[in-house]
Formats: structure tokens, sequence, C-alpha cells
């Protein structure tokens, strides 16, 4: 029923950012192609994500792109976005357009944990470094959500994707650029090469055509 019907369910994974880019227009791409189909969705990190998947507790997952291939795994980049910063609404620099980097080496960061993201992990402190310091991470938290929340309540600031700097309002949160050069992220779709789901195709159509309408 499921390969002639479209009929069965998908299991997937998202990270967080991935809800205020890819994962809307992805999921209504899915349901023009397959109306019947049961999407379950998961908001984890990447690390999780793949674990899921491992154990077959997840059929695919929007993470982000790891530095190298993964072996059992095929994972498609979809979308390469630029890194901005939340601030605190009373925070100092909150008048600036946009935020240098070496301008925050006095402040608090909350960041996700390394083990959950080693790779995006990397590239955030490496930009740091680029600009002569390495960030003092005061509180840590796996939920973007979480992540914001700590921000709005003055705990420290933090980076988010471009996606969600343009889309999410917070009441209590700032969200500037950051002066060039920024790191960029990219948002991945990944899925086993051995999960014989015939949902997993139809997922990689709508998501082509989701991704295809977003801005670059």
């Amino acid at each position: 029923r499921a390969a002639m019907d479209h009929l069965g369910e998908l299991r997937l994974g998202y990270v967080g950012s991935a809800l205020y880019s890819v994962v809307p227009p992805t999921i209504q791409a899915l349901r023009a192609l397959s109306p019947n189909l049961q999407v379950r969705l998961t908001e984890s990190k990447t690390s999780e994500q793949l674990e899921a998947m491992r154990d077959d507790r997840l059929d695919a997952g929007f993470i982000k792109e790891p530095r190298t291939p993964i072996p059992g795994f095929h994972v498609t980049p979809v979308l390469t976005e630029t890194v901005g910063i939340a601030l605190p609404s009373h925070h100092r620099l909150v008048d600036q357009r946009a935020v240098a980097l070496a301008h925050l080496v006095t402040d608090d960061f909350v960041i996700f944990p390394r083990a959950s993201e080693p790779d995006t992990f990397d590239t955030l402190m490496g930009a740091c470094a680029t600009h002569g310091f390495n960030p003092t991470i005061a509180h840590t938290a796996t939920s973007l959500q979480t992540v914001l929340g700590l921000v709005a309540s003055g705990m420290g600031v933090a980076f988010v994707a471009e996606s969600v700097m343009t889309t999410s309002h917070l009441a209590g949160v700032a969200f500037r650029s950051l002066v060039p050069p920024t790191p960029n992220l990219t948002t991945a779709l990944a899925r086993r090469t051995d999960n014989d789901n015939p949902s997993i195709e139809l997922l990689v159509e709508a998501t082509r055509i989701a991704c295809a309408e977003l801005p670059r």
C-alpha cells in the first residue's frame, strides 16, 4: 500500500533551526504529493538523529551537514545560511545593525553541548578564535527555544541561523547580523543507505520542491 498509494508512515527528525526554514515548506510539499502519508516529526540534534536512524527509530532527518562523509548514510545539502547573533534586548550593542564578533569577547554565550553537534560547535568556536578569543560558555541547552529563552532572560548571547533571525519574534531577544566574515552552516537531508521505506523518495522530491523556493 505504501508503494502503490503513498500510504504509510515517515519518521522525520530535524534540528531546531530547520523548523524556521526547510521543514514547513517540505511538509507542505509532502502533503501535496501524498495526502495520506503519516509524518511523525521529532526535534533533535544531529548526533541524536544519526543514532536514531541507525537504530531504525527515524527514517530521515534534517541535520547540520558534517565535515566528513558518514558511512552508511546519504547526506544531501539543501540550504546554506550565514550565522547571526541573538542578544538580550537590553544588550549594550543592541543599537548596532551589525555586531563585530570581537566585541562580544566579554559576553557569556549560550550554546548547545559539543557532543550533540560537534562540527557545528567547532565551526562557531573557530569563528571566535579567528577574532582572537575563546568564548565563555555560561549555559548549554539542546533546544533552540531554550537557548533563546535564556538569551531573553539575559543569561548570555547565542549564535543563530539567518532563517531564525528573519522569522522568529521573541520578547526580550534582539537578532543582529555579524560583521563579515561570518561563519556559514548548511542544513542537509540525511537517510540511511539501506532504509527501504518508499516514503523516503517522496521526502527527497518534496525537499527538492521546497528548497527551490527558499531564499539563498
